[in-house]
């Protein structure tokens, strides 16, 4: 199941969300493009959606810009998922160093977990197997 939204009425430039469900348990929500106070709104019901039933994995690879508001959103999601016993993790590849500095500004990584790949971010989310 996947979902992509995008404000009709917001600039051309701004950002899409796009929330899939391909992995039993996660939600992974992506977020491409420029996010701001243009986006929030459907930012934070895609977050919403995303944290009701199951753990949830930011991916912000293709996301060029975030401001405050992104992060409140972020802020209010992890605890969110915190609080029902969900994880709640986010990935910003190195490449995007502009994004990097504003999680180490704002240390995002004392409060959920910050995965520098797609890859490594499932890994770590994978539930353990039993041992035989």
């Amino acid at each position: 199941m996947a979902g992509h939204q995008h404000d009709p009425e917001a600039p051309r430039d701004a950002g899409t969300v796009d929330v899939v469900h391909d992995v039993p348990g996660l939600a992974i929500v992506t977020l491409e493009g420029e996010h701001d106070l243009s986006t929030r709104e459907f930012l934070t019901d895609a977050l919403q959606r995303a944290a009701a039933h199951s753990d949830v994995l930011v991916d912000l690879s293709p996301c060029t810009f975030m401001d405050s508001t992104v992060i409140g959103s972020l802020l209010t999601t992890s605890r969110a998922a915190r609080a029902r016993d969900e994880v709640f993790a986010v990935v910003i590849p190195p490449e995007r160093a502009n994004l990097t500095r504003v999680a180490e500004m704002t240390r995002l990584g004392d409060v959920f977990p910050v995965h520098t790949s797609l890859a490594a971010a499932l890994l770590a989310l994978a539930p353990a197997e039993p041992a035989p």
